[in-house]
């Protein structure tokens, strides 16, 4: 018996420890999910029902010795639906009996471990119930039930020990000393327990249960064809559920449960078509842009061309047939021969501004921008990877970047635009790929050097130069 009580109490921990970690998630496979794990301490008044009790229905209190005996419990409990739960449960107290026209009373230790199912009666009427605050539930068990009682004289206060009255539990005459070896049986549980909702996660209620014991000796009085004893517990309790979800299985009905999900089906069901809606528009969005980069690359393609081969791409070149072999500027115009002078028979060639700027620098390309924007277009991000390519490859030069904008505007502010299109570029250059800012030479120039005097679009541009050290 010592093992089975034991295994009893272990059983009951775990299910404990189980309920708190288990509360946290909820183990509802539906979309809505529900705090259904509990716990519920009690504490209450026994009252006996045997051969050894003065009334039916109510205990004695008055005088010495009385009926007046007190039980607590435990109870860990888990809704399985807004109708159906089970709980364990674990009772430990004192009961006792008096029979005055025998002279004759008892006190009995009683330890009460079952197993409840429970039915919601509240959700079960009231079929169309909503905003649920009280909820009444049957309850019915099994278990196993340990006690040790002694009966005594009214009178003499002696312990009686006949073949008819006897101690149980207890060790022999004289002393009777308590023994460890409780007597079992199983034990059959059914009653009402009444809960009052404080909110999702606190009730208070009543409860009050029949034990039904397959003993007839908890009086310690065994008579063959006596009715088998009981006794009633009746109590006050608190209960806390576990788990952080917004409603609890026990005060939802079944009606609101069921709307609560149909709802949430329809919800669900509309935000997955708003996202194969939203999938489809990028899907397009996509083709759309493979498009524009197709176009931008042929584009591209032709902006780059250069049909004279001096250097200049063709969008730039302000003189598209240059004769080969003669030096340009950045805008593809030729340049003059160099001065030359003649000291002591000896040509000595004397370089220009031009000269010495062409020697230093070479044009790489321009990128283009929307009127009166600095935000770089995709298209343009090839560009930007060439120069970083070239930078990376000669740590001997550095790269210029020179912003225009077209005429719209006061000189200011069109300075000001062309500087933003430089550091637009240069926040790529830096943040993107590290290149270090001292290897940059902004030159901002804003309007007042137009490449074409009629297309605004050409103006609105930054060309980029590598400047050899």
């Amino acid at each position: 018996m010592k093992k089975l009580r034991a295994l009893l109490i272990i059983c009951l921990f775990a299910v404990a420890l189980n309920a708190v970690s288990y509360g946290q998630t909820d183990s509802q496979t539906n979309k809505i999910k529900y705090n259904t794990w509990s716990v519920s301490p009690s504490f209450g008044l026994t009252k006996f029902y045997g051969e050894i009790s003065q009334y039916d229905f109510y205990p004695v209190i008055s005088g010495k010795p009385n009926e007046l005996k007190f039980g607590g419990g435990i109870s860990i409990s888990k809704q399985f639906s807004p109708i159906f739960g089970a709980n364990v449960q674990a009772l430990l107290g004192k009961v006792a009996g008096i029979k005055r026209n025998m002279k004759e009373y008892f006190n009995a230790d009683i330890y009460d471990y079952t197993l409840n199912a429970t039915v919601s009666l509240t959700d079960l009427f009231f079929v169309n119930l909503k905003n649920k605050k009280i909820d009444v539930c049957a309850l019915a068990g099994v278990g196993i039930m340990q006690y040790r009682s002694i009966p005594k004289d009214m009178t003499t206060d002696k312990v009686i020990d006949t073949p008819e009255i006897h101690p149980v539990g207890y060790g022999p005459a004289p002393d009777y000393s308590k023994n460890t070896d409780l007597v079992s049986s199983t034990v059959f549980p059914i009653g009402l327990v009444a809960k009052y909702k404080i909110n999702e996660n606190i009730s208070l209620g009543i409860e009050t249960t029949m034990r039904n014991i397959n003993a007839d000796d908890l009086d310690c009085y065994k008579k063959q064809g006596t009715a088998q004893d009981r006794f009633g517990y009746t109590a006050i309790n608190f209960t806390y559920y576990f788990g952080n979800n917004e409603r609890t299985m026990q005060w939802i009905s079944t009606k609101e449960k069921r709307e609560a999900e149909d709802f949430s089906g329809k919800a669900e069901k509309q935000k997955i078509d708003s996202l194969a809606k939203k999938l489809a528009e990028i899907n397009d969005q996509i083709r759309k842009t493979d498009s524009l980069a197709a176009v931008a690359a042929k584009k591209l393609k032709a902006d780059e061309a250069d049909d004279d081969g001096d250097g200049v791409p063709n969008i730039k070149d302000l003189e598209p047939n240059t004769p080969k072999g003669n030096l340009v500027d950045a805008r593809g115009r030729s340049l003059p021969e160099p001065k030359v002078v003649k000291v002591t028979d000896t040509i000595v060639k004397i370089k220009t501004v031009v000269d010495t700027v062409i020697s230093k620098s070479e044009i790489l390309f321009s990128i283009y921008f929307d009127f009166n924007s600095a935000e770089i277009k995709p298209e343009h991000h090839i560009k930007i990877v060439e120069a970083v390519k070239k930078l990376k490859t000669d740590p001997n030069i550095k790269l210029q970047i020179v912003g225009h904008a077209d005429k719209t505007g006061s000189v200011e502010y069109n300075k000001t635009l062309s500087g933003k299109r430089i550091q637009a570029i240069v926040d790529v250059l830096i943040k993107s790929y590290s290149i270090d800012i001292s290897r940059i030479i902004k030159t901002p120039v804003g309007k007042t050097d137009p490449l074409s005097s009629t297309d605004d679009a050409i103006n609105r541009r930054v060309d980029f130069f590598i400047v050899k050290e």
